[in-house]
């Protein structure tokens, strides 16, 4: 992680992370509603100016409990981000994906999740489990063989333990999108 902060001290944000998840129209969890442009909260790092401000005191302040992973991300997650650019910090990430996704004409708003193949080769060095269920197992493994020396065997244990060793080609047949309107609901047949 050493080259990872060194990097982004030298970029010069006050807070930053590994990615962030574009602003889309739709696909909150738990409502639909937008999802506004934020930095993907599985990795967060701020500035002792940041942690010292009295914006940062009051966001962390007011947090409760949640048991529903939903309500988190909706009243945490998705708002850290906002509520510390508008109070004139500065934030960046690792992979622009902004800008990487321009670049490269790919057209999904979390790479996190959809885009692990990206996420190693740029350097990313966590993978979320998530990430299994859109990308082949053989190719993320292959990936992280190919790049760190990270050892493989933990992630095959974990996965299988979790129940998403089957590569997905061979577990998913269909995919149905029931859009209502206040859910979207993901069948997979």
């Amino acid at each position: 992680l050493n080259g990872l902060f060194n990097t982004m001290e030298n970029d010069g944000a006050d807070f930053w992370g590994m990615t962030d998840h574009t602003f889309t129209e739709f696909g909150m969890p738990g409502t639909d509603e937008c999802i506004p442009r934020h930095i993907q909260s599985y990795f967060m790092v701020f500035t002792q100016k940041v942690v010292k401000s009295k914006e940062f005191f009051q966001f962390w302040n007011n947090i409760e409990d949640f048991k529903d992973v939903f309500n988190v991300i909706q009243k945490y997650e998705t708002r850290i981000t906002g509520v510390l650019e508008a109070a004139g910090f500065r934030s960046s990430t690792l992979i622009n994906t902004d800008q990487y996704s321009k670049d490269n004409r790919i057209d999904t708003p979390n790479y996190s999740e959809m885009q692990p193949l990206i996420m190693i080769k740029e350097g990313i060095p966590f993978i979320k489990v998530k990430s299994f269920l859109w990308t082949p197992h053989n190719q993320i493994i292959k990936n992280i063989k190919l790049n760190s020396r990270y050892p493989t065997k933990l992630i095959r244990k974990h996965t299988s333990d979790m129940g998403i060793a089957v590569p997905i080609k061979r577990r998913i047949k269909l995919f149905v999108i029931d859009r209502t309107e206040n859910y979207q609901i993901l069948y997979i047949i």
